[in-house]
């Protein structure tokens, strides 16, 4: 994996960016240890996360796993990771790098809050956000136009896309042009282990840093049953050119199917 260098743990991030023409990313560490004994929480932790935020995706990495000097190998680091369709240009690399702060910012809030630790930020300032043409419901229209899906279904109350791939529905939330969103979702076929679900799940979150399909996968609670669910989320405030945004939907739609099948072929 591939992972800034961390020194001693500090309660600090460490961010490191990557690029391709497919998908650019942002890995942000919290270099603090998390004990061993206190896995299982971290993981409902970070699940919180993947479930209450479209983005970052949240996992939690075995230290060993990193280099990490001053954390028992045998503990565990928070990770999230972002992504971004396609290579950035100046203007998206500077929205993409105040994304990743907020990133910073909501993996630390959130791990410090639920292990009870002391409250503290990343250790980054804010930036401002530029602004562009983003993720809205007419560009992702002309995307399946020109593969010759004439019309997709709309729920203009949800304000989301309503189809579906390979058999699986996908929805695509319209109502955030500065955030690219694909979302499936898909019910638990049998009464789970909580614990076993949420740590399943990071597994397959993990692949995410050596193969990366910018999708994070969840469970949810929900109408007295458990939910299976997958997100592709880029953040995208500094615009998308025609290109990122076909990127983001190809990606979010077989990436975030993908994800999903991953969690419901191992239960």
């Amino acid at each position: 994996m591939n992972f800034p260098h961390l020194p001693e743990g500090d309660g600090t991030c460490a961010i490191a960016f990557d690029s391709s023409p497919e998908l650019s990313t942002a890995t942000i560490v919290w270099r603090t240890a998390i004990h061993r004994a206190r896995y299982i929480e971290a993981l409902s932790l970070a699940n919180l996360i993947n479930s209450s935020h479209p983005w970052p995706i949240a996992m939690i990495v075995p230290a060993k796993d990193l280099d990490a000097p001053g954390i028992n190998p045998e503990d565990y680091v928070a990770v999230a990771r972002l992504v971004h369709p396609g290579t950035l240009n100046d203007e998206q690399l500077h929205g993409f790098a105040t994304a990743a702060i907020e990133a910073a910012n909501i993996l630390v809030r959130t791990m410090t809050e639920g292990l009870d630790l002391p409250i503290r930020d990343a250790g980054f300032p804010s930036l401002a956000s530029p602004s562009g043409l983003g993720f809205t419901r007419d560009r992702v229209e002309k995307v399946f136009r020109a593969r010759g899906l004439a019309e997709v279904p709309a729920d203009n109350a949800t304000q989301m896309l309503n189809l579906s791939f390979a058999g699986t529905p996908v929805d695509i939330p319209y109502g955030d042009p500065s955030t690219a969103h694909v979302r499936v979702i898909a019910r638990v076929p049998m009464e789970p282990d909580a614990a076993r679900l949420v740590d399943l799940c990071n597994r397959v979150n993990l692949n995410e840093l050596s193969e990366p399909t910018g999708a994070a996968v969840c469970v949810i609670f929900r109408d007295d049953q458990w939910w299976a669910a997958a997100e592709f989320a880029a953040p995208c405030r500094a615009g998308l050119s025609d290109e990122q945004v076909d990127q983001a939907v190809r990606l979010g739609v077989v990436g975030a199917a993908t994800q999903l099948r991953s969690v419901l072929h191992r239960i």
